[in-house]
């Protein structure tokens, strides 16, 4: 991840769901970057699982799905960024920063999408 090794430790990357839930029991890190369409396991079922087992790992999904439905999904899982892959030089380390402090970040294009009827519902 040449866009994050400049300012953060990237410890490992992985090719499939399984090998990232396994990478990050073993390594524990602080945020993981993970794509959204994984194999074997998806990102987002992957996200559940360690949302379920309580992990404090923080979770960044980067995508091409610029699809409300999408993000929706992301956030049930416990993930605090997504971020679209044409998007990342601008918005990764920015979402990476904002989950290590828990709060939420979505690209701008999809935060159109998806976040204005969060604005309306108190």
């Amino acid at each position: 991840m040449r866009l994050l090794s400049k300012n953060y430790d990237v410890v490992g990357t992985v090719n499939d769901g399984r090998a990232l839930l396994e990478a990050t029991d073993s390594m524990q890190p602080d945020v993981l970057v993970v794509d959204l369409s994984l194999p074997v396991i998806s990102g987002i079922e992957a996200a559940g699982i360690l949302k379920k087992t309580a992990c404090p790992t923080k979770i960044v999904f980067i995508t091409v799905h610029n699809d409300p439905d999408f993000v929706r999904a992301a956030r049930d899982a416990g993930a605090l960024g997504y971020v679209l892959k044409q998007q990342m030089s601008t918005d990764l380390a920015q979402a990476v920063e904002k989950a290590y402090a828990g709060e939420w970040f979505t690209s701008a294009s999809v935060r159109e999408l998806y976040e204005p009827e969060d604005r309306y519902s108190m």
